[in-house]
């Protein structure tokens, strides 16, 4: 490849830059360095099929700018890395001596730069379809399971693109050279000049940052073992810069504008603080400075959740082609057909998974696709919290739901937020407040005499989970309505279809 930067136009880091070697001031090298080359992960068939699938999965049929895609941000998350190590301080031993050093340093000291910096880059490239829409499809991860994926998460499904002699990965370099072309390398192609020209670069290292699998970590025999816990929790743990350019992202391209906060000026208030003992236990400190950065943050999450992930149209399009894929898998005609057809699936861009609907032998299955392609959402009929729990629930609604079907099309649909049936309690948080500190008070960000009561409201509202209700055109929504309150005991949360006030056991 000649020596030559690859930009790219970002209208949140404005340019995004690789060049040969990670971020660095150097313009040279000896001849006997032999710098790892970001321009020729990113022009992987991985990282193409990327740049084919929309971050926000089926949200940008009802926010029409959010058409970003799972390439821009994890090139973002990249360019993320880079300001995180100019700007965060990490304190604990290191090389026998106890030290704070910016994240930069303590990367080169722990023998972790290549390994963060590729954490970051890699982690989505597992990513099915529309998002995480599909990771609720039971037929779907299922037929993953029956292929013989150890685990069937995107993470683990990322991880297992590494390897050669796994069921994905042999589906993979057929899909990706029909695809993309036979001449573009794969990430095992990546993998291979990694084990002959770059010793240094730690796969399993990598693959432990992407999933947090402590399997990973027994693979890993440098010296830099150690400290990989601590690491993680800047990839995908108690910071999450992935969730930080997620958030910041969708905020932006859905029009909301919810996350107003500086990403420097936050990132340069923070320090991550780890024991010297075996277990390498870490706590995140946020100086005064950054407190308001912070809650910004928690509260933009909150007002993407509820605003775009929550709205009723696009969780009853997400409904829609769930349904759909169940119905497409179930007609299929055995073990084999089902196992390959889920394993092409998980592999596919948005757009061909839209035409396999379209195009299935299921009618009401292609009737279904034609209405999402059209957007025209099944119509809402109210949610039900998790407040009151009824033995067997699923199991009723989903016959309720099949006693439903016309003409091979459901009249009602359903959908469990997750988490649903368990009993509602605390989960952990994006910056998992629980553990933020201030400074080295030793208080959390959730006692702040200014935001506490903030953060018990939006502890509360995070544990209830919803059981969400639609129906087809035409349907007796007051009719579905008594019939699923009579089902469940209670009425469902909020207004009402019928612009009255519903009372919520909440």
């Amino acid at each position: 490849m000649p020596n030559s930067r690859l930009e790219f136009y970002d209208p949140l880091y404005e340019t995004i830059t690789f060049e040969k070697d990670l971020p660095s001031s150097r313009t040279s090298f000896s001849r006997h360095e032999d710098p790892l080359d970001p321009r020729d992960i990113i022009q992987t068939a991985e990282f193409a099929r990327l740049a084919h699938l929309r971050q926000t999965g089926l949200g940008w049929l009802v926010f029409p700018s959010a058409t970003h895609t799972r390439f821009a941000h994890s090139i973002g998350c990249w360019w993320l890395g880079r300001m995180a190590e100019s700007l965060i301080r990490v304190r604990g031993r290191l090389k026998g001596m106890d030290k704070e050093l910016r994240l930069h340093s303590w990367l080169k000291g722990a023998g972790l730069r290549e390994e963060f910096y590729l954490g970051l880059l890699f982690h989505d490239v597992g990513h099915a379809p529309l998002s995480h829409v599909l990771e609720r499809n039971p037929e779907f991860t299922e037929g993953l399971r029956e292929a013989k994926l150890v685990d069937v998460d995107h993470e683990h499904r990322g991880a297992a693109l590494f390897e050669e002699e796994n069921p994905l990965a042999q589906k993979w370099r057929q899909v990706a050279s029909q695809r993309y072309g036979k001449d573009i390398k794969t990430l095992v192609d990546i993998k291979k000049i990694f084990d002959k020209r770059l010793k240094k670069v730690c796969i399993p290292a990598i693959l432990y940052l992407m999933t947090g699998d402590q399997r990973f970590t027994s693979q890993c025999s440098h010296d830099h073992r150690t400290f990989l816990c601590v690491l993680h929790e800047l990839v995908s743990g108690l910071l999450d810069l992935d969730r930080l350019d997620h958030y910041a992202r969708d905020s932006y391209f859905s029009g909301l504008r919810q996350v107003s906060v500086n990403v420097r000026v936050f990132l340069n208030n923070l320090c991550l603080t780890y024991e010297n003992d075996k277990s390498k236990t870490t706590r995140l400190s946020l100086s005064e400075g950054g407190i308001t950065n912070a809650a910004s943050l928690l509260f933009g999450k909150r007002q993407i959740t509820t605003t775009m992930l929550r709205n009723h149209r696009v969780v009853a399009l997400e409904s829609m082609v769930n349904w759909a894929l169940s119905a497409h898998i179930k007609q299929l005609g055995g073990a084999t057909e089902r196992i390959d057809t889920c394993l092409r699936i998980a592999l596919m861009e948005d757009a061909e998974f839209l035409d396999t609907i379209s195009t299935s032998p299921h009618e009401g299955c292609r009737s279904m696709s034609q209405r999402i392609r059209a957007v025209r959402p099944y119509q809402y009929i109210g949610r039900w919290p998790n407040t009151v729990h009824r033995e067997q629930l699923e199991t009723k609604l989903a016959e309720y739901v099949r006693r439903s079907e016309q003409d091979g099309v459901p009249t009602v649909l359903a959908r469990f937020d997750d988490r649903f049936s368990e009993p509602p309690g605390a989960g952990r948080d994006w910056l998992d407040t629980g553990r933020l500190l201030i400074g080295d008070s030793g208080q959390f960000l959730t006692e702040h005499l200014e935001h506490k009561d903030h953060f018990v409201f939006l502890r509360d509202a995070d544990r209830i989970k919803y059981l969400w209700v639609f129906a087809i055109d035409g349907a007796d929504s007051r009719k579905i309505e008594g019939e699923i309150t009579e089902l469940l005991g209670y009425t469902p949360f909020g207004m009402g279809v019928h612009g009255q006030s519903q009372a919520s056991s909440s």
